[in-house]
This record gives C-alpha cells, sequence and structure tokens, in this order.
C-alpha cells in the first residue's frame, strides 16, 4: 500500500514514509508505546525539515499523515 504524506516531492514522500516505517517497527519489535512512536517521528521530521528541500517536513498536513500511518500500523511486517 502506497500512501502520500504531504511532502512536495517523491523524494520527500519517501524519506518520510521511512520514518513512518521506523516508528510503527518500534512498536511492534521493541514494544514502543503510540505515544513513543509519535515522539520519535515528531524528532525525525524535525530533523529532516534542516535539510535542503525537505522544509515542509514538519507541516501539519504531514505529520498527520504520519501518525495516521502509525496508528493504523500501514507498515507492520514491511
Amino acid at each position: 500500500m502506497k500512501m502520500g504524506f504531504a511532502m512536495f516531492t517523491p523524494e520527500g514522500d519517501a524519506l518520510v514514509r521511512r520514518v513512518a516505517v521506523a516508528a510503527t517497527r518500534m512498536m511492534e519489535y521493541d514494544g514502543a508505546t503510540l505515544s513513543e512512536a509519535f515522539d520519535f517521528a515528531i524528532r525525525k521530521l524535525r530533523l529532516l525539515q534542516c535539510g535542503e528541500g525537505f522544509e515542509e517536513a514538519d507541516d501539519t498536513a504531514v505529520r498527520e499523515e504520519v501518525f495516521a500511518a502509525i496508528e493504523k500500523g500501514v507498515y507492520r511486517g514491511v
């Protein structure tokens, strides 16, 4: 299942997808709580926004898409 993450480029969406995958795997494999997974995602999105061309990574729309993906566990088992 391919999801968009409200980034301006396909490259940005791919990077944000990796954040969502990592956060979901933290819950599955490391026993992280949903809150811990969200905190992890927020930290990584803030780092990503510092990169040239990815300034929108910490926008509300991007965060909401990531949080929805984590909540749904879309990437479990990927």
